[in-house]
């Protein structure tokens, strides 16, 4: 790309796994980089299990962030007057029986749908809090019986279009990342889950299964953790976001420190990244 658009050096702007890929550039070719920001990083040290239980604690406190800001937002509470115990409430009835999700024909048409697709469509309102008063109406619609907006929300997460087309970036997602790096081993699965679960109770077993197909992956890992070693002095810009909850603020401040000369700025608040949340993060 950057001998494509004639330049001597890369200028990037990476978000998320983007964060990880300018990383490892930098590092492979340092002479090649001119100015990177690098807005909710990816720790390359971390192994597969520590990134799914640090992101599932994430969640996690995104989640009561959710359930803090209902309680004061009066447009919630008549939704939800007890965020915390109506979701519980929900989550308890969508494990014990199916719901119904009256669907467009399009993507199925109506279907009974359960447990983990409502926490799907839950998980995928936690990535921006321009989401939450749609959370909140799909919480209210799934404790009257009604899995449609739970169901719509999962399923664009998954890359299900309106024209019945399906996008392939989930599939896609699973095959970059089961050559990262090496992942638990299939008996290693059950425990790790119980452990997960017990430091975040929503999405932490969920978040260890996440990657067994790994495991049955035709091709072996070609990465492994490491941390980048950047001494030559680049211009870098590591954006961490104190309560992101699929790239933990950590992240952030463990990538600036393994990057010579970055600067880390910090972006106080929930979502995935800062650039898209914050007029300050963009200026």
């Amino acid at each position: 790309l950057r001998a494509a658009l004639g330049q001597p050096r890369l200028d990037y702007l990476g978000f998320s796994y983007g964060t990880y890929l300018g990383a490892l550039y930098a590092q492979a070719f340092p002479e090649n980089v001119g100015a990177l920001v690098l807005d909710g990083a990816i720790d390359p040290s971390l192994t597969t299990a520590e990134i799914g239980v640090q992101q599932a604690q994430g969640f996690e406190v995104d989640l009561h962030d959710f359930f803090t800001w209902c309680a004061t937002n009066s447009s919630c509470t008549s939704e939800l007057p007890d965020a915390s115990a109506d979701y519980s409430e929900f989550i308890g009835e969508v494990k014990r029986h199916d719901i119904l999700a009256k669907l467009s024909t399009s993507l199925g048409g109506n279907q009974m749908i359960g447990y983990p697709v409502a926490l799907e469509g839950i998980f995928s309102t936690l990535y921006t809090i321009n989401a939450w008063p749609t959370l909140a109406q799909a919480i209210a619609d799934g404790l009257q019986g009604d899995g449609t907006l739970v169901t719509e929300l999962a399923y664009s997460f998954a890359g299900f279009n309106q024209d019945g087309t399906v996008s392939n970036e989930l599939s896609g997602e699973m095959a970059v990342l089961c050559l990262d790096r090496p992942v638990p081993a299939l008996s290693d699965y059950p425990k790790l889950a119980s452990q997960f679960g017990a430091q975040a109770p929503d999405f932490g077993a969920p978040e260890a299964w996440g990657t067994l197909p790994c495991n049955f992956w035709p091709e072996p890992p070609t990465g492994k953790p490491m941390k980048v070693h950047l001494t030559q002095a680049l211009h870098v810009l590591v954006v961490g976001s104190t309560h992101d909850p699929a790239t933990p603020y950590a992240w952030s401040k463990s990538l600036a420190e393994q990057v010579d000369g970055a600067v880390l700025l910090t972006r106080t608040g929930d979502g995935h990244t800062g650039y898209f949340s914050s007029s300050c993060v963009r200026s």
